[in-house]
């Protein structure tokens, strides 16, 4: 085999690997979107994160502009990090295929676009990543977004693990199989003319599924950050109104509430016949207490 050939069929095997991985990316979101199952991006910076030093944290701050952009550039950079190692299992696929192809004399013809002869690699490939992920990622594995014990967010996290490595590896076989040129189409004498129209038929069509897949990852994306960010937002909202409650609290009483002789912090005294002592909550008091309380002003009379 020439060296051109070869560069092709790794090149198709890098495409095919790279519409896979977008596969996978689009599985593991609506599986976070619907289900509420941490994707592996997100427990990747649960467990880098609190090995992160202080001054690294700081300076990729201030190189980044802020957290925000910080946030949105190791997101992106993990999603492409992730397309691109399963580009380079595409090409250890096309490479293990043509060995096969130099090895196997009789060349048996494909009934499908998987090549059955990939599953020797595929699945161990796809049960060892899974692997290694769950024992690197373990203490990381409780997170769940619906509420669910721990045992069973392990276990959940781990089948997100493996359906979305499963979908890459089957999307490898899948796609190489629509872009790469059948080797018994040569031996069965066909002209190239006819052997050409339906391989670039194939090709179209592979291009055109990756092509929606891209769509409608990057809308499924859309809706997981504007849900991120409502519920960011509808948090800094509930803290919001317990402070101005307790600020508009203290303004309105601050005018006929004195100071106490003691000196007692946050004790104060009403200027009047009836002399009470009235206890403020301060704003850091009230974030500290459970949400499913509503904070409250207790009075008790001194005389």
């Amino acid at each position: 085999m020439d060296r051109p050939h070869w560069i092709k069929t790794l090149t198709w095997g890098f495409i095919a690997g790279v519409l896979a991985g977008i596969a996978m990316l689009l599985t593991m979101a609506l599986l976070r979107l619907f289900l509420g199952w941490p994707t592996p991006t997100e427990l990747i910076f649960d467990r880098i994160f609190p090995l992160l030093t202080v001054e690294f944290f700081i300076g990729s701050l201030v190189r980044a502009g802020g957290y925000t952009p910080l946030k949105l550039q190791g997101v992106f950079g993990a999603l492409a990090g992730q397309v691109i190692v399963a580009g380079l299992g595409g090409v250890i696929y096309a490479y293990y295929l043509r060995r096969r192809d130099r090895r196997d004399d009789a060349q048996t013809k494909r009934s499908s676009f998987l090549d059955v002869r990939g599953w020797p690699l595929i699945i161990p490939g796809v049960l060892a990543a899974t692997i290694l992920f769950v024992v690197l990622l373990w203490p990381t594995l409780l997170t769940n977004y619906r509420g669910f014990p721990p045992g069973i967010a392990h276990a959940i996290a781990s089948m997100e693990i493996l359906i979305s490595f499963s979908v890459c590896g089957i999307g490898i076989m899948f796609f190489y199989g629509l872009l790469s040129r059948p080797p018994h189409a040569v031996v069965a004498g066909e002209t190239a003319t006819a052997l050409g129209r339906p391989v670039a038929r194939r090709r179209f069509v592979a291009l055109g599924i990756g092509a929606a897949l891209a769509l409608a990852l990057g809308d499924t994306l859309r809706r997981l950050f504007r849900m991120t960010d409502a519920n960011t937002a509808d948090r800094r909202c509930r803290k919001s109104r317990r402070s101005d409650r307790t600020t508009n609290f203290i303004k309105s009483q601050k005018i006929s509430l004195i100071p106490t002789s003691r000196g007692t912090p946050g004790v104060w005294t009403l200027s009047g016949k009836l002399k009470t002592r009235v206890s403020i909550l301060s704003v850091t008091s009230l974030r500290c207490r459970p949400s499913s309380r509503k904070p409250r002003c207790f009075v008790f009379p001194t005389e």
